[in-house]
C-alpha cells in the first residue's frame, strides 16, 4: 500500500494501471480521511471525514462481480442515528473490460460533489450523506487483502502477484 505523503481537498485525482490477476487480493485507489471516517461523530456524515473508493477491482469476490468489474463507493458515520453502523452508497458497479489491461479510474472531488470516471467516460456522481467532506485527506493506491486468503495463496510459498501503475496524476483546486 501506498499513501501519498500530502493531503489533499478537491480536485482531480486518476490512475492509469492494472489490476492484479488473482482472486485473493484486490487493486484499489482511495481516498481516506486522516481522522476515523466509520467514527460517527468524528465524521459528521462525510462532512468532516470520509472514505471515497475512487475504484476496487473485488477480484477476490469475482465471483459475485465478475473479474471485469470495478466498483466505486463512498463511506462514512453520522448520517443517522446508527452510531455502530457504517453509512455507505455504491456509486457504482462497471464492467471495463479487461481490468488486467490498462484502464484509468479517476475522481473530480468539486464544493458540491464527487464525480466518478472510468476510461475518459462519466461513471456517476455522488453527494451521498450530508455532502462532500471539507477537510484535508490522503490518497492511497492499494494492493487489498481479504479476511480470508484462499489455500491456493497461503500454500504457495512462491506466491506473488501485482498492481501495475502506469501512472497517478492529481490538480489540486484551491
Amino acid at each position: 500500500m501506498v499513501d501519498l505523503k500530502e493531503n489533499y481537498n478537491k480536485g482531480y485525482f486518476e490512475i492509469r494501471c492494472k489490476c492484479n490477476e488473482d482472486n485473493g487480493f484486490w487493486s484499489a485507489f482511495w481516498i481516506q480521511a486522516l481522522g476515523d471516517p466509520y467514527d460517527h461523530y468524528y465524521s459528521d456524515g462525510g462532512i468532516e471525514a470520509v472514505e471515497i473508493d475512487i475504484f476496487e477491482s473485488m477480484s477476490s469476490q469475482s465471483l459475485l462481480t465478475g473479474d471485469d468489474m470495478v466498483q466505486t463507493n463512498i463511506h462514512c458515520n453520522g448520517y443517522d442515528n446508527i452510531v455502530d453502523k457504517i453509512d455507505s452508497q455504491r456509486v457504482g458497479l462497471f464492467r471495463v473490460g479487461d481490468i488486467h489491461e490498462y484502464n484509468t479510474y479517476a475522481l473530480k472531488w468539486t464544493d458540491d460533489e464527487y464525480i466518478f470516471h472510468i476510461n475518459g467516460v462519466e461513471a456517476g456522481r455522488s453527494s451521498f450523506a450530508k455532502g462532500v467532506c471539507i477537510n484535508p485527506e490522503k490518497v492511497i493506491i492499494s494492493l487489498e487483502i481479504p479476511d480470508e486468503l484462499p489455500e491456493s495463496i497461503t500454500s504457495n510459498k512462491d506466491y506473488k502477484t501485482s498492481m501495475v501503475v502506469d501512472y497517478i496524476k492529481i490538480y489540486q483546486v484551491s
